[in-house]
């Protein structure tokens, strides 16, 4: 699944009923000053529990202008880690980005009921107002144990430090992979600045300060046994890159062949920025490779092996930044080396074997016992239809309304004396 979801839901197509002349509740924060001028107003979050399993996600209300007034609702913004509010934790799950969406919206809904919103009203509010402003892409790469996990983790962090942080330059911008070791297990952090974010970890127990909740803990062990012997690498989808690739509707991920199509794009987006797809060498090339080189990029590249920087070779110094780059792409393309990394760091830090590990093979199938613990689409389709059940059973029932259907919080700005 996505992880987490940040869902846009719009209300200004909604026809509420005749008496109901707010029909949406929301809290606002103003700031008045001494005269009785409101010289600030702003919308505030609302921090909710899942109906499911307790676990919480945000309602923030989304206004026309900047500075909020009442009458100027025209959406709301959803945040959820979808799992955790469906299951209870997010340790398995599937790729459902559609189904996300969907809960995140029946979620607004329980809360719109709950807060005295008419069940007429807040059926009115469908995915096809929705849009999709965050939402992250977890990957379950599957390995043999917990040991080849921590490997394969390990192969990420050690080929970004070869492919992306021997050309970082930039000291005052952070590396674009960062890996960060804590009791024997490693967090990869990378970063491609105003593109994508993306992490590569092994989940072996819950997250400090994260929500889970198991029927019981041989459960919890068990699937957190089962978890710890698969990489998770996130992806990072921001509005930017959904409008990009036509999928900030919800609705566009209904078609399996847009969601298989992007899910596949999405990894391949981190395989070509780690440059796994070059399938770059480790081990030195065999003399019958070089021998196909002239006898000066003979030079070069057998000094390079060696140790020797390229751009300091007697054959390369004076020459242009294009000759360089044409004898750098020479090489690349017929021994499947990058001169600008140093061999060291070429023999030692790039694996041939990661290709075969990050790659999309499929929706991550749980073990059937652990399944109905799990977001994979069966458990999801099921939990639903609970949602939905338990959604229409509140609309029946009289709702007391606990807060008025706008709240606003005034605060008086004093005014500091003049000296």
């Amino acid at each position: 699944m996505t992880d987490s979801v940040v869902l846009y839901v719009g209300v200004e197509h909604v026809v509420p009923l005749e008496h109901e002349e707010i029909p949406f509740p929301f809290n606002i924060k103003q700031v008045i000053n001494q005269d009785g001028e409101v010289i600030s107003s702003k919308a505030e979050s609302a921090y909710l529990k899942s109906p499911l399993t307790g676990a919480s996600f945000v309602v923030t209300p989304v206004f026309r202008n900047k500075f909020v007034r009442v009458g100027e609702l025209v959406g709301y913004i959803v945040s959820v880690n979808v799992p955790a509010c469906v299951v209870g934790n997010n340790a398995l799950l599937q790729i459902l980005v559609y189904p996300a969406c969907k809960f995140a919206l029946e979620f607004l809904k329980y809360h719109l009921v709950q807060s005295g919103c008419s069940f007429h009203t807040v059926n009115q509010l469908v995915i096809e107002h929705c849009e999709i402003f965050d939402l992250t892409l977890t990957y379950l790469l599957e390995c043999a144990n917990k040991q080849e996990a921590k490997d394969v983790t390990q192969m990420i962090a050690d080929y970004g430090e070869a492919t992306l942080n021997t050309k970082h330059t930039n000291t005052k911008q952070k590396k674009p992979v960062v890996a960060i070791s804590s009791a024997g297990l490693t967090t990869v952090t990378i970063t491609k600045p105003r593109m994508f974010e993306a992490k590569a970890y092994v989940k072996v127990g819950a997250t400090p300060k994260s929500f889970e909740k198991f029927v019981s803990s041989q459960i919890g062990q068990a699937i957190y046994a089962e978890s710890g012997s698969l990489v998770r690498g996130e992806f990072n989808a921001d509005r930017a890159w959904l409008k990009a690739k036509k999928g900030e509707s919800p609705v566009a991920w209904k078609s399996a062949a847009f969601a298989e199509k992007t899910i596949q794009l999405a990894l391949n987006t981190i395989r070509d920025y780690l440059r796994i797809s070059d399938n770059l060498r480790s081990r030195r090339p065999k003399p019958e490779q070089l021998d196909a080189l002239s006898t000066a990029e003979r030079a070069i590249v057998e000094d390079y092996l060696n140790g020797a920087d390229p751009k300091a070779h007697p054959l390369l110094v004076g020459k242009s930044a294009q000759y360089f780059s044409a004898v750098k792409c020479k090489m690349e393309q017929t021994l499947r080396m990058d001169i600008t990394i140093p061999w060291k760091l070429h023999s030692t830090k790039i694996s041939p074997h990661l290709s075969k590990w990050m790659q999309w093979n499929g929706q991550y199938q749980a073990p059937p016992a652990l399944a109905p613990h799990c977001f994979v689409w069966a458990t999801a389709k099921a939990k639903f239809k609970t949602l939905r059940r338990m959604l229409r059973v509140l609309g029946k029932k009289p709702v007391a309304v606990t807060t008025p259907a706008v709240q606003v919080v005034k605060k008086v700005a004093t005014r500091k004396p003049k000296p």
